[in-house]
Order: C-alpha cells, then sequence, then structure tokens
C-alpha cells in the first residue's frame, strides 16, 4: 500500500513544437505522444512513496545549505577582516 510503483517515463519535453502557439494545440500534440516501454529496461521499486518524495528534495536542501554556509564563512571573514562584529556567534544566538 505504502510502496509505489517508479517507472522511468518519457515526457515529450525535449521536442520543440515549432509553430504551435495554442496551449490546446500543444496539448493535443502531445497526446499522440506514444510512449514505449522496454520491459526489459523496467525496474520496479519496493520503496515507500513518503520517503521517495523526501529523498527527492534533497539536491534542493543540500543546495540552500551550501549557499548558507557560504554565506556564513563570507560573513565571518568580513567581520574578521574589518574588525566589526563578531567573528563567531554564540551558540543558540540570532542576531538580525
Amino acid at each position: 500500500m505504502f510502496s509505489c510503483l517508479l517507472y522511468v517515463f518519457l515526457v515529450c519535453r525535449g521536442t520543440k513544437l515549432s509553430g504551435v502557439t495554442s496551449k490546446r494545440k500543444r496539448h493535443e500534440m502531445q497526446e499522440d505522444f506514444e510512449e514505449n516501454l522496454v520491459a526489459e529496461l523496467c525496474v520496479r521499486f519496493d520503496f515507500p512513496s513518503v520517503l521517495w518524495l523526501k529523498a527527492t528534495c534533497l539536491p534542493t536542501i543540500l543546495h540552500r545549505v551550501m549557499y548558507l554556509l557560504l554565506a556564513e564563512e563570507l560573513r565571518q571573514n568580513i567581520a574578521h577582516d574589518i574588525g566589526v562584529g563578531c567573528d563567531v556567534l554564540p551558540c543558540g544566538e540570532i542576531r538580525g
């Protein structure tokens, strides 16, 4: 019940529909897109869908944390170089 079947679906995103400006026409052309999956290349994963959805957020979260750490390092370098403020903030203290 909690596991989901994960298949790789090919979506017609990469193809450009030149000359088609109407959203309805574009949708109709995408409906005509036929998808053929080779059974030998499809893999079934018995993995909880809740964990899968959380795992898809990991790259975004790690990217955000990386840039927050870079911003903190820059703040510390500036505070140290110009001698204004604290190099290291006390634990639990937030300055705004």
